[in-house]
Formats: C-alpha cells, sequence, structure tokens
C-alpha cells in the first residue's frame, strides 16, 4: 500500500528477500502523537489509535516498542510491523507541565 503524506509516497509493504531494506522517511512519536497521526501507522484505525492514547494516558509514556504489546488489540506481530515507523520520545525529553513550569 502506498500512502502520500505531506508531499512524499510511503509504502508499508516489505522489500523482497534479498533487497535492501526500504527505511520510513515519516516517523510518528508514540509518545507525542494524536489519534490523527497514530492512524497513519500502518494497521493502525480509529479505535486502535484510542487504545494507544487511552493507555499512553493511565500507564504513562511507552519505553520501547515492546511496551506497545499492553495495548488492546496489539500483539507481536502488529508491534513488529509498527517498529520502523514509531518513535519513543523519553519522558525527559517531553515539554516540561505547564503548572509545574509556572512561578511560585
Amino acid at each position: 500500500m502506498w500512502l502520500l503524506v505531506g508531499g512524499l509516497w510511503l509504502t508499508t509493504q516489505r522489500p523482497p528477500v534479498g533487497t535492501a531494506a526500504i527505511e520510513p522517511s515519516l516517523r510518528i512519536d508514540i509518545n507525542t502523537a494524536e489519534a490523527a497521526d497514530l492512524r497513519l501507522l500502518p494497521g493502525v484505525g480509529p479505535r486502535l489509535a484510542e487504545n494507544v492514547i487511552a493507555h499512553r494516558t493511565a500507564h504513562g509514556p511507552f519505553a520501547a516498542p515492546a511496551d506497545l504489546e499492553a495495548v488492546p488489540r496489539i500483539g507481536p506481530v502488529l508491534r513488529r510491523r509498527l517498529t520502523p515507523w514509531a518513535t519513543f520520545s523519553s519522558p525527559s525529553a517531553a515539554p516540561p507541565d505547564a503548572a509545574a513550569a509556572a512561578p511560585r
């Protein structure tokens, strides 16, 4: 499947065996993405995007691709499919909370 994203054509197909791997030109930060952004990932629809956000809200940021398997409806196969397209910002890289940054 080919997707037109921001003027770039991206494929979700695997290269034939024995050829160089295709490096995704688009990566989505799972820890900061909104539902519309998550839906750009292969195999992620509206409900799964909401599951990811709900899990992230309830349990905090994801540290690694394997953490995605804790989200309902994501198993090892889908996690492996998402991994090349996903990044995971560390909690320290996230912008500070506005309330915490306010002077006292």
